[in-house]
């Protein structure tokens, strides 16, 4: 995002629309530009920024299927002739096509564009996002009969299991600075921390007859990543060939820390949960109350 590597282990959330300016696509060993690159490719998600224009922005409503309710407004301003803002807020609530399962997300995006002379240009840029839905592990569905044998609308989830929250926080500080025509340095920062407090859901026992145990599994997370690059982009000529520089030097710190370490049974032996059951039923050994008192660390 924004030239930054920012893949983990786990996440971190993917990135919404609704701040998206466009996607850069770089095929094959043009890749390794990065020093985290691929040597298949990567592709580069590039936000929205401040465009210097005077006050103008958009807003748009979306409803769809299963509840879906989707709201964006992007604000772009110029506050004085070297100063311009542009903030981005996005609001959304869905359910899905199986029962119980939802995804709500929230997003804040304000950014700050200061020409600090005429050949340097400071971008700062904050990115809050907040998703709420269901539990990993509910999109999936076991049978012993065989592939797509329930209806498309069955889960093994239940409404009682608290939602996972994952709240992330994006800084990112960008510094240019022209120094002629054919030279250009580009330096920035980026930290990046995510935090999930969750759960995901999984058989624990599962019998020819349909009878299963759900095992509910706690789901703490932290994901701290911070970057700095500095690249120097410039063009000259000796003669009749003409060379194309760049050079730079590209940073990153990833930690990346979880705790499935707390379970929960949702059933009982005696009285498991049936895959082919046609009514609902709360978990016959209750819900889930994980400590959360223990630090990650």
């Amino acid at each position: 995002m924004n030239g930054v590597n920012v893949t983990s282990n786990w996440g971190p959330l993917s990135e919404d629309m609704s701040y998206v300016d466009h996607i850069e696509f770089i095929k094959g060993p043009s890749g390794f530009l990065m020093s985290n690159g691929e040597p298949s490719g990567i592709y580069n998600i590039v936000t929205k920024k401040p465009t210097g224009q005077s006050l103008n922005g958009s807003a748009r409503v979306t409803l769809g299927s299963f509840n879906m309710y989707r709201g964006e407004a992007d604000v772009d301003t110029k506050i004085t002739d070297k100063v311009a803002f542009r903030l981005n807020l996005m609001a959304q609530n869905k359910n899905s096509f199986r029962d119980y399962e939802f995804n709500d997300r929230y997003i804040i995006n304000p950014s700050l564009k200061v020409n600090l002379t005429d050949k340097t240009t400071l971008t700062a840029e904050y990115i809050y996002q907040k998703a709420k839905m269901s539990e990993v592990g509910s999109a999936y569905v076991f049978s012993y009969e065989g592939y797509a044998t329930k209806p498309v609308e069955y889960t093994m989830t239940d409404p009682g299991i608290a939602p996972t929250n994952v709240d992330n926080n994006t800084v990112n500080v960008n510094l240019q600075h022209k120094f002629n025509s054919n030279w250009k340095l580009t330096s920035q920062l980026t930290y990046v921390n995510e935090y999930t407090l969750g759960s995901d859901i999984w058989p624990s026992q599962f019998l020819p007859n349909g009878d299963m145990i759900r095992t509910l599994y706690f789901w703490e997370a932290s994901n701290v990543m911070k970057f700095g690059q500095v690249f120097l982009n410039g063009y000259f000529k000796t003669g009749a060939v003409s060379h194309k520089i760049l050079t730079g030097l590209d940073l990153g710190s990833k930690k990346y820390m979880a705790d499935w370490n707390q379970k929960h049974d949702l059933d009982t032996a005696a009285k498991p949960f049936n895959i082919n059951s046609t009514t609902y039923s709360p978990p016959s050994n209750g819900y889930a109350s994980f400590d959360t008192s223990t630090s990650l660390e």
